[in-house]
């Protein structure tokens, strides 16, 4: 039989009391504990002239921004602002990279550097490449650091990848085969 003897030190104290507290949750006392601490704290407040915050009405979900597609069709949704930036940038040159890469052709011949680079390397590497191989190749070919270049292959990886012309497979960068 449960009696008042028996009841924690934290009873009824109104800043105590959480009812989804793990503590408050297996307590025995906790129904009367809720209904005494909250009395106490309409006291506490009363005492001090402490008027308690009127309960916020929800907010209603805010509307996702429209998925934006490119000119090829391109999702880009889920890829960073730089990839997607990126991908602008190649679309608004009129670049082909898949219709390119398909035919044997490097798509880059000047800039972005860092495409014209992981593109040759696509093209002359039938396993394809990893993205350490490609570090490698932006610090030799571009003199890039180690943290540049690191970027740049992921970005490389991210934007052939979403543009349809390579795959990633098993951490490989590969030319999409038509099929």
């Amino acid at each position: 039989m449960l009696t008042s003897r028996l009841r924690p030190g934290c009873f009824g104290f109104a800043l105590a009391y959480r009812a989804e507290a793990a503590e408050c949750i297996s307590c025995p006392f906790a129904a009367d504990c809720a209904q005494v601490g909250a009395e106490q704290l309409t006291r506490r407040r009363a005492e001090l002239g402490i008027k308690p915050k009127e309960p916020r009405a929800p907010r209603p979900p805010r509307p996702r921004a429209p998925v934006e597609a490119h000119a090829t069709g391109v999702l880009t949704e889920g890829l960073p602002k730089k990839v997607e930036e990126l991908i602008g940038r190649i679309e608004r040159a009129g670049i082909s990279v898949t219709a390119a890469l398909s035919r044997g052709e490097n798509p880059f011949t000047t800039s972005p550097a860092f495409l014209r680079v992981t593109c040759h390397l696509l093209l002359h590497m039938k396993a394809g490449i990893d993205r350490a191989t490609l570090k490698t190749a932006f610090m030799r070919k571009l003199e890039w650091s180690e943290g540049t270049a690191a970027a740049h292959a992921t970005q490389a990886f991210q934007a052939l990848t979403a543009l349809g012309a390579a795959i990633e497979q098993n951490g490989r960068l590969t030319l999409r085969t038509e099929g």
